[in-house]
């Protein structure tokens, strides 16, 4: 009875830290806000991407990932100097001590320790900031801590090294460190085929897909085009067993990235070939009016420009003018798409989608339809605040004057 009795109560004491930890974490976030201005952090690619096509590695993982808005316990800490952060940081202390009782039966499990995603969330933060030195140590340390661990051969923990392992890949691969991103994934492989993931599962073809991308950067054609073909036979043949629209979109991507290597290597008739298959295939999985679909012909259309085939670039960037149009339209009028990141992204792709369409005009020697596109992407540029894509198209557009004068 006396057994029971205690373990009643700290089940009681437990359930009432727990949402004291609450209470504090939200009057940490109150005070680490008020008074702020807000800050966007978020600066997507400014050329075309894969952004939309999905992936299974990341949503498969056993870690949460923190929000990308709210740092991390550790970075708030960090970077208390006023005298509101030390009355966070003061929050923080005793959030830090609460969850280290509460969670304290977590080293006795196989669970992936709360250190470990920690780190992760701090180490996101630092990537958000552009601080690569910083998130690079923060997995280093995660890696350390999983291998340390009394239950690193546990499943659990062979997923986490994985992710953590794959999420340094795309750290190095942001960075420019190549050869870095190279080792990692090839570590990230051989670890899920000792953890029982099939060599042509999805996972396995979007890492191969990357690792092709890294041999592409670093001009190593024959290994590249042996990625991307891999890849796409592998996609291929999972679409012809079952025709998901996972599996559809993994097709797609394939396809796309193996455009966008024929085409910086010049190879522009194989280019054209995948990326028009990409573009079916996007408006398969996605429908006609998506804005992958937009991107995918864009680049198309960037591809035919390139081989000299200006009308159909020029039918096919009009094209993704107007469904950029039509989702902005859309999103304004029913309130349909209320991301702000999603709606500051679709504008950033209309910029360059009227830029391409002046440079498309341009070859084809038309400078006037040329000159009134640069225009409207110098318009909508500003309207970004992009001070970068605006100096590129500014750029750009004087440079036509100039050969034009």
């Amino acid at each position: 009875l006396i057994c029971m009795a205690s373990m009643a109560a700290a089940s009681s004491l437990r359930c009432s830290l727990k949402r004291l930890l609450l209470q504090l974490s939200a009057a940490s976030r109150r005070l680490s806000t008020a008074g702020e201005a807000p800050n966007n952090l978020h600066r997507p690619s400014t050329g075309a991407c894969c952004g939309f096509w999905k992936t299974r590695l990341s949503s498969s993982s056993t870690l949460s990932e923190a929000p990308a808005s709210s740092p991390s316990l550790l970075v708030l800490l960090d970077r208390t100097t006023n005298i509101r952060q030390r009355n966070c940081r003061r929050y923080y202390l005793l959030y830090a001590g609460l969850l280290g009782f509460i969670w304290k039966e977590e080293e006795d499990s196989d669970e992936v320790p709360l250190s470990v995603k920690r780190l992760l969330h701090r180490a996101q933060w630092c990537s958000g900031d552009l601080d690569y030195r910083g998130a690079e140590q923060c997995y280093h340390d995660a890696l350390a801590a999983l291998a340390s661990s009394k239950h690193s051969k546990a499943r659990t923990h062979t997923e986490a090294r994985a992710v953590v392992l794959d999420k340094l890949a795309n750290l190095y691969l942001s960075w420019g460190r190549m050869e870095e991103a190279e080792a990692n994934l090839k570590e990230t492989m051989k670890a899920l085929v000792q953890h029982g993931v099939d060599q042509e599962d999805s996972m396995m073809v979007e890492l191969s897909l990357k690792l092709a991308k890294v041999y592409s950067n670093l001009h190593r054609n024959d290994l590249a085009v042996t990625g991307f073909e891999w890849c796409v036979d592998a996609s291929r043949r999972k679409c012809d067993a079952e025709k998901t629209e996972n599996n559809l979109a993994t097709l797609g991507m394939c396809l796309h990235a193996k455009g966008q290597h024929h085409l910086s290597v010049g190879d522009y008739q194989v280019a054209c070939l995948a990326m028009q298959e990409a573009l079916d295939t996007a408006k398969q999985t996605f429908g006609e009016q998506h804005l992958q679909v937009a991107v995918v012909g864009n680049d198309l259309a960037t591809a035919m420009d390139a081989a000299g085939r200006f009308a159909e670039a020029e039918k096919l960037v009009q094209g993704s003018i107007s469904t950029a149009l039509l989702l902005q339209l859309s999103s304004s009028t029913t309130g349909a798409d209320r991301d702000p990141e999603t709606r500051e992204r679709t504008r950033e792709y209309l910029a360059m989608f009227y830029y391409n369409l002046a440079m498309i005009a341009s070859h084809k020697g038309d400078h006037s339809a040329a000159f009134d596109a640069f225009e409207k992407a110098v318009t909508v540029a500003k309207e970004l605040l992009d001070n970068s894509l605006l100096k590129m198209i500014q750029d750009s557009f004087q440079k036509i004057k100039n050969q034009r004068q």
